[in-house]
C-alpha cells in the first residue's frame, strides 16, 4: 500500500468515526443567580445503574455527550454545593437533543430514585480525581493503563506522562514518592487492581509557603490513592517465565504501604532481552539532585563518555541478558519529619553485531564496516531524603545522592578499509552529591530561601586498542606498520552550589525577589597512553599529543533582581542578572583564563484565556562553560577511526532560549491541543575542527563566529470520538551551524520534519486496538550542497481480543521503511509479536504463552547520516523465541 494511500484511509475511518458520533446529549449549566457552572454531568444505564459516559462542563457551563443512538439513559447534573438533579433522557437517531440545567442550593428530593454511584471525577480548586474503577477495564493490569483511558492524559512510549499537554514531574502513591516520583517505573509496575482514586495535582509545590510565588509555576504532580484493602500488608505479584533456547523471565513486585511507611520492591532477570530502565530512564535517574538551582547558574556539557556504552537499545541487540533491582522505603515519623530512599542496581550482558556501509563527504569514499560487540556493565544508584518542619514558617530538606557504574566493552570490527581492530573499554563512575534547602516565612510579608549543594566525581576511563594497520597517522605513535596502544584517563573533582535568595510579597499578585549565588568548581583531568611495539614500551610524556595533566578551577558568581505579578489573566515575571566568572586550565606549561562580566535579562508571560486555555512565553540567557574534557589539549580515540583533542583556549559563550508553549484542553468535548515552538542560538559557539584522510577524521575544538541557531515545533492534537481517541503530531527542527573540516569552514544545514497520525479504542468489554503511522523527511546540507535526503515510515497496529471471558489476545506489529530519496537506496524490516493469556476464576493465577519476533526478522535496518558520513546499518536482532509465564497475585 503506497503512503498516500495509507494516510487517506486512516482519515477515512476517522471521519467515519466522527459521522457516527451524532447523536446525544448537550445543553447549558447555571445556578439560580444565572451563572454558569463548571457541573459534572454523567449518564448511566437504566437497569445496571452502571456510568457510560460523562464530561465537564466548561466556562460556559456547556457540554456534550455522544450517546448510542435510539437509546434510553437516567442523567445526572453534580457540583460541590449544589443539589443534585438526576433525570431521564432519551435521544432518538442523528440528533442531539437540548437539555439545560438550573442548580439549586436549596435541599429537595427526587422520588422513586434508587442509585448507588461515585462521581467518576472531582474537581476541588487544582486537584482533579478520576475515580479508577470507573476508567478502568476488565483487562488492565498496570496504572499506565488506566491512565490512558483519562480525558487529557497521555503515556508515551518511554513511560513519560504527560496531563492537558503538561509532563507530570513526579508520581506519588498515599502522598509517597514512588522511586523518586518517576513515572516509568510507577506506569510499568503498580498493579491496577489496587489503585482506587487517580488524583492529578496542578500548580504543585512541596513547600506550602511558596504556593503560587513563583510566576509561571505550573508544575503537576499525579497521587495515587490505593483501595482501603490494600493498606497495611503486601501486595503485588511474582511473574516467572520460560520458554525454548534456555529463555527465562523472573519478575517479582512486592510493595507495602500503610500511613507511616511504604516499602516497594522491583525486580527482573531475564534473558529475553526485557529491560526495566532505559538511557532516557537512566539520564532522568541521574539528575538527581543536578536540577537543584536549575536556571540558575550555567549549563555543562553531558559526559558523553559514561553514556557511550552503558545502554544499548535492547532491538539492535542480538543477545541481552539484564539483571535489575530496585528498593524504595518511606517513612512519616509524624507530621513535621519525612524520610525516604532508594537504591536500584542494573546489570547486563549484551551481544551485538552490525554491519555498515558508509559514505564519507568529503572524500566521497565508501567503508564496509562488520564488526561485533560484547558489552557488560553494572550500575547502581542510591537516594536519601530528609524533609523536616517543625513549623508552618520553616521548610528543611536534605538530599544524598549516588551512583557508582563499572561497565566493560569489547569490539572487534572488519573495514574493507583499515582491516581487523579490537577495542577494549572499561569505566567506573564515582559521584556523590548532596543538597540542602531552607525555606523560612521572614513576618507576614518576607521568605528567605537558602539552596546549597556539593558534589564530589571521580571517574575512571580505561581503553585497548589493536589494529593491523596504523590508521593515526598524524599523531606520535612510532611507524610499526600496526598500532597497538593502551589509555587511561581520571577525571576528578568537587563542585560546590550556594543560592540565597529574598522574596518580599507585595501582595497576593505581586512579590519582588533579590537573590546572590556562585558556583565553585574544581577539577584534575589525567590522561597516559603507552605504545606498544615488538621493541618495547613507549610512555608518552605529558607535553606530547598523547598524554596531558589539565587542572581546571571555576568560579561563577550572580546576582539577581526578579519581579512578578498576576493582573487579571496575565502572569509576567522580569528578571536581570549580573554574571561574573574566572575560569582558569593550566596544562602543558601553558596557563589560560577567561574572566568576564554579563548581564542577562530574563522575562516570562503566561496569559490565561481560561482554565485550561493559555499561551505562554519565556526568554533566558546563561553563560555555557566548556568541559574539562573539551578543554584537554591531549587525542582521547573513541574508535577504530576517530580521535578528539580538546582546546584549553576555549571561551564561554552565551546561550539564548526563546520558548512559545499555547495549551488548550476542552472539557466537554475531550480535546487537547498543544503547540511548543523553541528558538535557541549560541553566540561564538564551540564546535569540532577536523581532519579527513580516506576513512580517518582526526577532530579538535574551536570556536566560531557565526551563531548556531536551531528552531523547533511541535504540534500535539488529541480528540476522543465516543470511545476512540484521534492523535495526530508534528515535529520539525532547523538548525545551522557551521564546523570546520579539512581547513574549511563548512556550513550546515539540518532540517526534519514528522507527521504522526494514530488512532486508538478504550472499550471496556470489547475488543481495543491501536493503529496508525508516521512519515519523517530529513535533509542535510553542507558547503550548501545536499549531502543527505532521506524519508522513515513506520506503521503499527495493536490489537487485544478478550474471548471466553478469561482469555485475552494481544498482538502487536510495526512495519518500517528507510528510503534515500537521492539513490533510491530502500531498506526494511517488520516484527510481530503475539500473546495468549488466561486468567483463572479467583484472577489470583494468570498464564501466558507469548512468541516473539514472530516473522523471525533477521535484522533492523537503518539509513541516516552526521556531519561527515551517510551510514546504512544492518543490526541484527534475537531470534524468534517463545515462552510461558506464569504470574500469581498476591
Amino acid at each position: 500500500m503506497k503512503t498516500g494511500q495509507f494516510f487517506t484511509l486512516l482519515f477515512a475511518v476517522l471521519l467515519s468515526f466522527g459521522s457516527r458520533a451524532q447523536t446525544g446529549v448537550k445543553g447549558i449549566v447555571k445556578d439560580e443567580n444565572n451563572r454558569f457552572v463548571q457541573a459534572t454531568v454523567t449518564v448511566f444505564d437504566t437497569v445496571s445503574n452502571s456510568p457510560k459516559a460523562f464530561c465537564v462542563a466548561d466556562t460556559s457551563g456547556y457540554y456534550e455527550i455522544p450517546l448510542h443512538p435510539k437509546s434510553c439513559f437516567k442523567m445526572k447534573v453534580s457540583f460541590l454545593g449544589y443539589e443534585t438533579i438526576i433525570i431521564p433522557v432519551c435521544v432518538g437517531e442523528n440528533n442531539f437533543i437540548e437539555k439545560n440545567f438550573v442548580l439549586k442550593k436549596k435541599e429537595y428530593k427526587l422520588e422513586n430514585v434508587d442509585i448507588v454511584y461515585t462521581q467518576p471525577v472531582k474537581v476541588n480548586g487544582d486537584t482533579t480525581t478520576y475515580d479508577a474503577d470507573f476508567f478502568s477495564g476488565e483487562n488492565d493490569r498496570k496504572l499506565g493503563d488506566i491512565l490512558k483511558n483519562l480525558p487529557g492524559v497521555e503515556v508515551t512510549d518511554n513511560g513519560e506522562v504527560r496531563v492537558k499537554g503538561k509532563k507530570v514531574s513526579k508520581i506519588k502513591v498515599d502522598d509517597k514518592d514512588f522511586f523518586g516520583g518517576d513515572s516509568k517505573l510507577a506506569t510499568e509496575n503498580i498493579p491496577a487492581n489496587v489503585i482506587d482514586k487517580i488524583q492529578v495535582l496542578e500548580n504543585y509545590n512541596e513547600v506550602g509557603m511558596m504556593k503560587g510565588v513563583n510566576a509561571g509555576d505550573d508544575n503537576t504532580v499525579i497521587n495515587i490513592k490505593l483501595k482501603e484493602g490494600k493498606k497495611r500488608f503486601w501486595f503485588g505479584n511474582i511473574e516467572a517465565g520460560a520458554g525454548f533456547n534456555d529463555k527465562y523471565l523472573f519478575n517479582p513486585k512486592l510493595f507495602y504501604y500503610s500511613p507511616e511507611t511504604s516499602v516497594n520492591f522491583i525486580g527482573n532477570i531475564n534473558n529475553t532481552g526485557k529491560q526495566s530502565l532505559s538511557l532516557r530512564d537512566y539520564i532522568r535517574f541521574s539528575g538527581g539532585l543536578s536540577g537543584l538551582l536549575s536556571g540558575d547558574d550555567g549549563t555543562f556539557s553531558l559526559n558523553s563518555e559514561e553514556l557511550s556504552f552503558l545502554f544499548t537499545p535492547y532491538d539492535e541487540a542480538a543477545e541481552s541478558s539484564p539483571k535489575f533491582g530496585a528498593v524504595n522505603v518511606s517513612r512519616n515519623f509524624s507530621d513535621k519529619m519525612y524520610l525516604s530512599g532508594f537504591f536500584i542496581v542494573n546489570a547486563d550482558d549484551i551481544l551485538m553485531r552490525k554491519n555498515e556501509s558508509e559514505y564519507y563527504f568529503a572524500n566521497s569514499n565508501t567503508e564496509n564496516v562488520n564488526s561485533a560487540s560484547d558489552i557488560s556493565g553494572l550500575f547502581s544508584l542510591y537516594n536519601v531524603r530528609f524533609n523536616f518542619k517543625p513549623d508552618y514558617k520553616t521548610y528543611l530538606d536534605y538530599g544524598l545522592y549516588g551512583k557508582y557504574n563499572d561497565n566493560n566493552f569489547f569490539n572487534t570490527s572488519v573495514s574493507d578499509i583499515s582491516g581487523e581492530t579490537d577495542i577494549q573499554k572499561n569505566s567506573k563512575i564515582n559521584d556523590i552529591r548532596q543538597n540542602l534547602k531552607l525555606y523560612r516565612s521572614v513576618g507576614d510579608k518576607g521568605i528567605f530561601t537558602l539552596k546549597s549543594e556539593h558534589k564530589y566525581f571521580n571517574n575512571d576511563f580505561d581503553m585497548s586498542f589493536y589494529s593491523a594497520v596504523n590508521n593515526f597517522e598524524l599523531t606520535e605513535f612510532a611507524e610499526t606498520g600496526y598500532l597497538n596502544f593502551d589509555q587511561h584517563k581520571l577525571i576528578s573533582g568537587n563542585d560546590v552550589r550556594l543560592k540565597a535568595e529574598y522574596i518580599y510579597l507585595i501582595n497576593k499578585q505581586s512579590n519582588i525577589r533579590a537573590g546572590l549565588g556562585g558556583y565553585i568548581s574544581s577539577s584534575l583531568l589525567a590522561l597516559n597512553t603507552r605504545q606498544i611495539t615488538d621493541d618495547g614500551i613507549i610512555d608518552f610524556s605529558e607535553d606530547s599529543q598523547l598524554s596531558n595533566i589539565v587542572d581546571k578551577d571555576l568560579k561563577y558568581y550572580y546576582s539577581e533582581l526578579k519581579y512578578s505579578v498576576l493582573k487579571g489573566k496575565l502572569i509576567m515575571s522580569a528578571s536581570v542578572k549580573l554574571n561574573r566568572y574566572i575560569s582558569e586550565n593550566k596544562q602543558k606549561s601553558y596557563y589560560y583564563s577567561d574572566i568576564n562580566t554579563i548581564i542577562s535579562p530574563g522575562i516570562y508571560l503566561k496569559y490565561k484565556f481560561m482554565k485550561t486555555k493559555d499561551i505562554s512565553f519565556r526568554y533566558s540567557e546563561v553563560p555555557k562553560f566548556a568541559d574539562i574534557s573539551e578543554l584537554s589539549d591531549a587525542y582521547v580515540f573513541s574508535g577504530y577511526n576517530n580521535a578528539v583533542s580538546g582546546n584549553g583556549s576555549l571561551k564561554t559563550f552565551l546561550y539564548r532560549n526563546l520558548s512559545l508553549v499555547y495549551m488548550f484542553f476542552n472539557n466537554f468535548s475531550f480535546s487537547n491541543t498543544g503547540w511548543f515552538v523553541n528558538y535557541s542560538e549560541k553566540i561564538n559557539p564551540v564546535n569540532r575542527s577536523s581532519q579527513i584522510t580516506d576513512n580517518v577524521y582526526i577532530s579538535t575544538f574551536e570556536q566560531f563566529e557565526n551563531p548556531e541557531r536551531m528552531l523547533s515545533s511541535n504540534f500535539n492534537y488529541e480528540k476522543r470520538i465516543r470511545k476512540i481517541k484521534v492523535s495526530v503530531k508534528n515535529a520539525l527542527t532547523f538548525s545551522i551551524y557551521d564546523l570546520k573540516i579539512n581547513n574549511e569552514i563548512a556550513d550546515n544545514t539540518v532540517f526534519s520534519h514528522n507527521y504522526k497520525l494514530s488512532f486508538s479504542s478504550y472499550f471496556s468489554d470489547s475488543p481495543n486496538f491501536e493503529a496508525g503511522g508516521d512519515i519523517t523527511f530529513s535533509n542535510f546540507r553542507q558547503y550548501d550542497a545536499l549531502k543527505s535526503k532521506y524519508r522513515n515510515l513506520n506503521f503499527f497496529a495493536n490489537i487485544e481480543v478478550p474471548f471466553l471471558k478469561r482469555f485475552i489476545f494481544i498482538a502487536d506489529y510495526k512495519y518500517n521503511i528507510n528510503e534515500n530519496t537521492e539513490t533510491g537506496d530502500k531498506t526494511y524490516y517488520s516484527f510481530l509479536n503475539t500473546e495468549l493469556y488466561y486468567k483463572t476464576a479467583n484472577e489470583k493465577f494468570e498464564f501466558s504463552v507469548s512468541c516473539k519476533n514472530m516473522l523471525n526478522t533477521q535484522s533492523i535496518k537503518d539509513i541516516q547520516n552526521n556531519d561527515y558520513f551517510l551510514y546504512t546499518s544492518d543490526y541484527i536482532v534475537r531470534n524468534r523465541y517463545v515462552l510461558f509465564t506464569v504470574n500469581f497475585k498476591l
